[in-house]
């Protein structure tokens, strides 16, 4: 499983910057179908983050969060 979440994360990271907008991960979850909604992804990955929801838009992750 390790594997495949360091395959997602590179592929998310085009940049290779070590670092992906959160939104972006939302926005590519639920167009595969693999969340109910923006709003419940955004608050769980608000929650994984320790950040307020308010920040969610601006949020990053890394590979060490994912």
């Amino acid at each position: 499983m390790n594997e495949f979440a360091g395959d997602l994360f590179e592929f998310w990271d085009e940049k290779k910057e070590g670092r992906v907008l959160a939104s972006d991960i939302v926005k590519d979850m639920l167009a595969i179908g693999l969340a109910p909604g923006k709003d419940f992804l955004a608050k769980m990955i608000s929650i994984a983050l320790r950040i307020p929801i308010k920040d969610f838009p601006k949020a990053f992750v890394t590979i060490k969060d994912f």
